[in-house]
């Protein structure tokens, strides 16, 4: 099964667990987070954000999204700029 794909604009820990904020490549895809989704091959937990950002005109953006992976270790495997896959 084919994957929806992001590319990372940012990934940073805070309290223990480690975020990641990626831009979604095609805004009208749906997706959906599940108990067993991966992101660039490391688990997530099964909820997500949409950040409050603006682009540069000052609306909201919509294709951001934040996830929380599972495990702080895998923050080493996904680094900004990285283009990633979402796997539900």
């Amino acid at each position: 099964m084919a994957g929806t794909e992001f590319v990372v604009e940012v990934a940073f820990e805070r309290g223990g667990r480690a975020y990641v904020v990626a831009r979604l490549l095609v805004p009208s895809v749906q997706f959906d987070v599940t108990s067993s989704s991966t992101l660039g091959g490391c688990r997530v937990e099964r909820w997500l954000e949409m950040p409050r950002a603006l682009d540069v005109s000052g609306a909201q953006r919509n294709d951001l999204f934040g996830f929380c992976l599972r495990s702080v270790d895998d923050l080493t495997k996904i680094k900004v700029g990285d283009q990633v896959e979402l796997v539900s």
